[in-house]
């Protein structure tokens, strides 16, 4: 028998389950697949990504995770377009034979990844987008961003022995490189359809 309690606890009901299935929804549109970024063992400073470059290789693919792999300039150019949303990305030092895991930390926790960002500018009529990080210790990282305080956009480029960034021409990335990950070894990269 339908009174009009068992319809405000049905009504309620299928609110709920209504709530939820649009709360599921957009949790899910809001996950994007995460990103492994690869930077050259001891590299301090600006790293730099370009998305959307025409005639550059597509990003590989390694683990579920797309592999972004910075040459010793810091500086890199893909044809893959940039996703948005939440997604666990790692980040590693890496050299000939290893890798060496990289935090990402609130101030004073010790991390090693700082101010990243993304924009976008025009080159040649293509709208090209970028994204930018800081690799190196907190207190380089606050150094170098009043260094750069003056200049529109940071310039990637390693800091280690210099006081000064040096401008970095773009490298595009080699498909599936052969790296052995500390401390697990990943499986062996792929190229992501473009």
């Amino acid at each position: 028998m339908l009174n009009s309690k068992n319809i405000i606890i049905a009504g309620f009901l299928g609110c709920l389950i209504i709530s939820e299935s649009f709360t599921s929804f957009s949790c899910q549109e809001g996950r994007r697949q995460p990103n492994r970024y690869l930077i050259p063992k001891d590299y301090i400073g600006w790293v730099r990504v370009d998305y959307n470059v025409k005639g550059a290789p597509a990003l590989p693919v390694e683990d579920g995770r797309y592999l972004i792999k910075f040459p010793p300039t810091g500086y890199l150019q893909t044809s893959s377009s940039k996703e948005y949303g939440w997604g666990k990305d790692e980040f590693y030092y890496y050299s000939d034979d290893a890798r060496y895991s990289l935090e990402s930390t609130i101030s004073g926790g010790g991390g090693k990844i700082w101010g990243a960002f993304n924009g976008n500018t025009f080159k040649n009529d293509e709208r090209v987008i970028f994204e930018y990080l800081f690799v190196g210790g907190e207190e380089e990282y606050k150094k170098n961003v009043l260094t750069n305080k003056d200049e529109s956009l940071p310039k990637p480029g390693c800091i280690k022995d210099s006081n000064t960034t040096k401008p970095a021409s773009p490298t595009t990335i080699s498909a599936a490189p052969e790296l052995t990950a500390t401390p697990s070894t990943p499986k062996r990269a792929t190229q992501r359809p473009r």
